[in-house]
């Protein structure tokens, strides 16, 4: 089987195809930003070369084209990464999300720059733009869609996918901006990607809030309840509410089976009131040292 290579040169002192690494050397060697690699086969080289006219840099041809700027961010902490596009149309349309992706996260802040990427693509053929200058600071979301880096990882996969989907759709140029130099855009990109996890961090958690609206509506049909008083109980009047011991102890049942826990499974059930912030706290526990807390604000 034949080991004979072909090397593509892209960008280079002359791009073409070689046969010899001495003879692609000269063309790329002490070359600024020279683009080349090496294939098993002549139809590959000329697919490479070819696919520098498909996705090119910098320069808009028509007026159906927009300019975006995109960025990512990333949390360590939360494990959340982000994006952000910045469109120069004029309605001066952004766009921004986040996602803890597990196939991606470890890509960190590029895995927000690819998705960007991707999601400027998606919006500029929904809004039936026929080209698209994506303006970027980190060199890979041109050099894998292009072809001049490898995809070793499933992220760079699928961007490449979905480039390769697309580029059929829309013109897909690139232009590289330098990080953190002063560019406006630039600059706004960034801090809406940052913000999109702070945002997203700050919202409020739906499925926590209707839990909180579903206890408070248990405690207040328990406690909303009118009982006799029995010899040795206390009891808490504030306007309609009324706290006793055993309102707390059907409170606790009440709450434990909402959670879908069996009720025979309680062992303990600490209980404090306070009256003055109208604050009901409970801790309930199973034989196996296992609880629960409860607060409830009414």
């Amino acid at each position: 089987m034949s080991s004979k290579k072909f090397y593509a040169v892209r960008k280079g002192r002359a791009p073409g195809i070689y046969e010899s690494w001495d003879e692609c050397k000269k063309q790329i060697q002490g070359f600024s930003g020279a683009e080349y690699k090496s294939f098993l086969s002549l139809s590959d080289a000329g697919a490479y070369i070819k696919s520098s006219t498909e996705i090119t840099s910098d320069m808009l041809s028509n007026d159906n084209s927009v300019t975006v700027y995109i960025d990512g961010s990333y949390s360590d902490e939360l494990k959340l990464f982000s994006y952000a596009c910045v469109f120069l149309d004029e309605s001066g349309t952004t766009l921004s999300g986040v996602s803890s992706d597990s196939n991606v996260i470890g890509m960190r802040n590029v895995a927000g720059e690819l998705l960007g990427s991707m999601e400027a693509i998606k919006w500029a053929i929904n809004n039936h733009f026929s080209e698209i200058l994506i303006c970027f600071d980190y060199e890979g979301i041109e050099k894998w869609a292009t072809g001049s880096w490898d995809t070793n990882r499933e992220g760079t996969k699928e961007y490449v996918r979905f480039i390769n989907e697309h580029k059929e759709d829309i013109k897909i140029l690139f232009k590289k901006i330098k990080a953190h130099s002063g560019d406006k855009y630039n600059e706004i990109a960034d801090a809406l990607a940052k913000k999109a996890i702070k945002n997203y961090t700050n919202a409020p958690n739906k499925a926590e809030e209707n839990k909180k609206d579903q206890n408070l509506e248990i405690f207040k049909q328990i406690m909303t309840k009118r009982e006799k008083a029995t010899k040795n109980s206390f009891t808490f009047r504030i306007a309609d509410i009324e706290i006793t011991e055993g309102k707390l102890k059907k409170l606790s049942k009440a709450l434990w089976k909402a959670d879908k826990k069996d009720i025979k499974q309680i062992d303990f059930i600490n209980a404090m009131v306070d009256s003055s912030k109208r604050i009901v706290s409970l801790e309930i526990g199973n034989a196996q040292g296992e609880f629960t807390k409860y607060f409830i604000q009414f």
